[in-house]
């Protein structure tokens, strides 16, 4: 989860840094049989683009009629991106955790281990 996350947060900068970014407008938001889908209005080096399918659906900011800011890749303008910022986090957070508890588990699996051996050598040394 961790390196997703790093993966994923490498593309968000890579797109924030080599992406146009340009305001659109947020006109319409779809309920599929896969989950909701906005669709947004932005003009592109003189172009009109309109009810343009976005990959990415946040509830919070992508409401009908709101403005937006989307990067625009100029080889395809017709396919808008947004970034994930908070996706990128919470698998960074979550993988973290993972991490944490599996090494907490870890070294308690040890300790135990430890402590047994050592009331072994104990019983072995004194109760003879």
């Amino acid at each position: 989860m961790v390196i997703a996350a790093i993966a994923l947060t490498g593309y968000d900068i890579y797109k924030l840094t080599h992406y146009e970014r340009v305001e659109s407008k947020v006109v319409n938001v779809l309920r599929r049989s896969n989950g909701r889908h906005a669709h947004v209005t932005y003009e592109y080096d003189g172009k009109l683009y309109e009810d343009i399918a976005l990959s990415y659906y946040d509830a919070f900011t992508m409401k009908t009629g709101k403005k937006l800011t989307v990067l625009i890749n100029p080889a395809k303008p017709e396919k808008p991106h947004t970034t994930m910022f908070f996706m990128d986090v919470l698998l960074l957070l979550m993988g973290y955790l993972c991490i944490l508890a599996g090494s907490k588990k870890q070294i308690d699996l040890s300790q135990k281990g430890k402590k047994s051996t050592e009331e072994s050598l104990y019983r072995d040394i004194y109760d003879k």
